[in-house]
């Protein structure tokens, strides 16, 4: 709970065996931005890389640094209720250890939410540096959108103090789009900001397993939509989500994994239901928009097909 001496700006960093990269962000974070505005806490899920080791010799050096050291893994969105329930800021940053943020960026979060009174959460521009992509690449102006990146955003402690917290259930992928349409249910929106950009490193970890992060993100995906919509766009957009996660990951892991797929939807979809709560009708109609970016099964495979199309004739010319 934010105090009468709280720093301004709380930065929360989930980590899990990448010391190398933790380091090097977190070092970076720690020689650059002042202590009296911001306070930095990492969450560390149950590593066994030396991660600890080195988040503890830090932590010597730098006694303002705040570690949350989990004996197990608690996943992505407990790890971060974890960083949220120790931070003391206004206003809230979260990213994961293999994210790098200009200290530039990072002080301008209050100012960002000031000039924008009804938003509650900053969808930061998340560039994969590795691979050159853009991770969420949704035009060049401010925008409304319909969640985050969960590499790199910020949301106003008032927003958190209304919703609550990420939703737990949501061990890997959905927890983004779960806290953005609670939040604008509660009023907020999620501007996404072209101009504020972080380095997202990411490569895939070593025994890493694409068949079950592709269920989980199925299962989490229709979980929440079954939990939040009426279930006729729940199951439309559920539908096409399923599809291209299979087309998808099939042509990549084989196509004996189609059948786990269509079996997690439908874990997935009654789950969702068992908890169902529908959200106030602005929040229906703004999840209905098919322009909404990032997709989330809102977008007609027809829309998919025309915009490739058009990406392919534009890059002949």
């Amino acid at each position: 709970m934010a105090g009468p001496n709280a720093p301004l700006v709380s930065v929360i960093i989930l980590t899990r065996n990448r010391r190398l990269l933790l380091e090097k962000h977190l070092g970076a974070l720690l020689q650059t931005l002042d202590p009296s505005m911001f306070e930095l806490i990492v969450v560390d899920n149950a590593s066994v890389d030396g991660s600890r080791d080195a988040l503890n010799r830090l932590a010597e050096s730098y006694p303002g640094l705040k570690l949350v050291l989990n004996p197990v893994n608690r996943g992505v969105a407990g790890g971060r209720n974890d960083g949220l329930r120790v931070a003391q800021g206004e206003y809230l940053v979260l990213l994961d250890d293999d994210t790098s943020m200009r200290p530039e960026v990072l002080r301008a979060v209050p100012s960002l939410f000031a000039a924008r009174e009804r938003c509650g959460l900053l969808a930061f521009k998340v560039l994969n540096p590795i691979s050159g992509d853009w991770v969420n690449d949704h035009g060049t102006v401010a925008r409304p959108v319909a969640n985050f990146a969960g590499a790199a955003h910020a949301l106003k402690r008032e927003v958190l103090m209304r919703v609550g917290e990420f939703d737990e259930l949501c061990t890997f992928g959905a927890e983004e789009l779960d806290f953005s349409i609670r939040a604008h249910a509660a009023g907020y929106g999620t501007i996404y900001l072209p101009d504020m950009v972080a380095e997202h490193h990411s490569r895939p970890q070593p025994g890493g397993n694409d068949s079950l992060r592709a269920e989980n993100w199925t299962y989490n995906f229709v979980r929440v939509l079954f939990k939040h919509f009426p279930r006729p766009m729940a199951t439309l957009y559920g539908a096409r989500f399923l599809i291209g996660v299979v087309i998808h990951e099939c042509s990549r892991v084989g196509p004996w994994l189609a059948a786990r797929l269509v079996n997690t939807a439908v874990r997935g979809r009654i789950d969702g239901i068992r908890v169902h709560r529908l959200v106030r009708p602005e929040t229906v109609e703004f999840y209905r928009d098919t322009s909404l970016r990032p997709d989330f099964g809102n977008i007609p495979f027809s829309a998919k097909i025309r915009d490739r199309l058009r990406t392919r004739r534009a890059g002949r010319k």
